[in-house]
């Protein structure tokens, strides 16, 4: 069980680690010093997984060569001629030729691990760049996870090919790690990695799944890119907010920027893209419109942005930056425009509202998902109910038009419970340190909801705080449960 777990372990950290070679040529290509650091990260994340990556290559190559020497013959050979090329490029010689299941517990195990090790590793480039250990890792914990919290008071003054690194791991992140992986690793073993990362399938098949999210994923981050080019942003700047904003991830690439009101409204529409959750998105993209009609989650978040801009607009908030920090909060993505410590603690009250409600659930965001809360609230209603229903009468729970089980109502509580306990457990050691109770609820709910927003400054924290942090931004990229079964499976299972 150990060794089948470090082999997928190692063929995720691997293929993440292929991925990474872009911002290394990026890093060559400006000729910045950070292409060394940049490609020994590649390196080691791709070394374990380097033996077994070259054995398959090895019957890979032995497999097309006979394809090849048959089709000279005239015999009949499975397959098109340029199938060895797009293999090639797309890893896919990497997949275990054996039918491998593994149960939901070993795919818990994997996708915690995967999720320690690479923000560990992940550290080599900002360490490269001066930084001190602890800030090291908080910027690679929060790029990773998608949250965007940062020690970093001006990114700007960072090398080029770091500040992409950094929106880099967040697009990647957004996604998820186990997602970008499921590209190359077995279908049997790849249903429960999908589960375990808290996604469902999108189509018949792991691989039609898959290759569907990137799709919808790559589509959504180029129309970003064009879009805020369009707007007046450098291409660089473009792609590096857009790779952030579809990931709801909220690294920005320089605090000087100064957003038009047009392009608060493209972020707007960027962020509400990377909310709405894959699923609803390929119903979008082959024309079932009336899907996202009936979706309780979309429905909830149009009629959610506007009500709680308005409510921040009363309160003396701009319009404009009412609806992109309400957009920003329930997004996840983090992104600010202007100080939120200076905003009244009602108005704090409501971002935290939003910071911990999330938006749909199969998408890039983080808390406690808009799914999870109208299971509950339904639920509620249902147990309500039956006190005026004839007893033994049977309620079916819907929520975007599917029937709810028991377990996934069970599943949704326990989550909403333990969700609730870490955040009230972790904000008062926060409060312990001196911060205002609003500022320290917000705080934690920010990291917690890998969310980003801030009411005070990262790098003012004691490394206590910082540590909690990361902590909490780990827990609530894995939602909660995996490193409940890693503890239990280090235990001894």
């Amino acid at each position: 069980m150990v060794q089948r777990i470090l082999k997928h372990v190692a063929d995720v950290i691997l293929f993440v680690g292929v991925a990474l070679l872009v911002p290394a040529l990026f890093a060559y290509s400006q000729g910045e010093s950070m292409f060394l650091p940049l490609l020994l990260l590649a390196f080691l994340m791709i070394l374990p997984g380097l033996p077994r990556l070259m054995s398959n290559f090895g019957q890979f190559a032995r497999e097309t060569a006979t394809g090849w020497w048959h089709r000279l013959q005239g015999k009949p050979v499975e397959g098109r001629p340029w199938n060895f090329a797009v293999s090639l490029l797309t890893l896919q010689f990497i997949k275990a030729k054996q039918a491998e299941r593994l149960s939901r517990s070993e795919a818990l195990v994997i996708a915690s691990l995967a999720w320690l090790i690479i923000p560990l590793v992940g550290t080599i480039p900002y360490m490269a760049a001066g930084f001190q250990m602890e800030n090291a890792l908080f910027e690679s914990v929060s790029g990773w996870t998608s949250t965007g919290l940062t020690t970093i008071a001006s990114p700007e003054t960072l090398p080029l090919s770091l500040i992409f690194f950094r929106s880099f791991t967040q697009w990647v992140g957004g996604v998820g790690i186990i997602i970008f992986a499921l590209i190359v690793i077995k279908a049997p073993a790849a249903s429960e990695l999908l589960k375990a990362e808290g996604r469902e399938g999108i189509d018949v098949g792991i691989r039609n799944t898959v290759n569907k999210i990137w799709l919808i994923y790559f589509t959504l981050t180029i129309l970003g890119a064009l879009f805020l080019w369009f707007s007046g942003l450098t291409v660089f700047q473009a792609i590096n907010m857009a790779m952030a904003a579809i990931a709801t991830g909220g690294f920005l690439p320089s605090h000087s920027l100064a957003f038009t009101v047009f392009q608060k409204i493209i972020m707007i529409l960027i962020m509400m893209a990377g909310a709405t959750s894959f699923a609803l998105h390929s119903e979008f993209f082959q024309g079932r419109f009336q899907k996202m009609v009936h979706n309780t989650e979309f429905k909830v978040l149009l009629m959610a942005i506007p009500l709680f801009a308005v409510i921040m607009y009363l309160l003396g908030d701009p319009l404009d930056n009412a609806f992109f920090n309400v957009t920003a909060a329930i997004s996840t993505a983090g992104f600010t425009v202007e100080n939120l410590g200076g905003l009244s603690d009602f108005s704090k009250y409501m971002l935290l509202l939003l910071m911990v409600s999330g938006a749909s659930s199969g998408s890039t965001v983080g808390g406690v998902k808009l799914w999870r809360m109208a299971t509950i609230l339904k639920s509620l209603r249902a147990k309500i109910r039956s006190f005026f229903l004839p007893h033994g009468t049977v309620q079916v729970i819907k929520v975007n038009g599917k029937p709810v089980s028991q377990d996934q109502v069970v599943e949704s509580g326990s989550f909403i419970f333990l969700y609730s306990l870490l955040l009230l457990s972790v904000a008062a050691v926060f409060m312990a340190l001196g911060l205002p109770s609003m500022d320290a609820f917000f705080t934690v709910a920010s990291a917690l909801g890998n969310v980003g927003l801030t009411t005070v400054s990262m790098a003012s924290l004691p490394l206590v705080g910082k540590a909690g942090l990361m902590i909490v931004m780990y827990l609530g990229r894995i939602e909660i449960l995996p490193s409940l079964v890693l503890l239990k499976y280090l235990r001894g299972g």
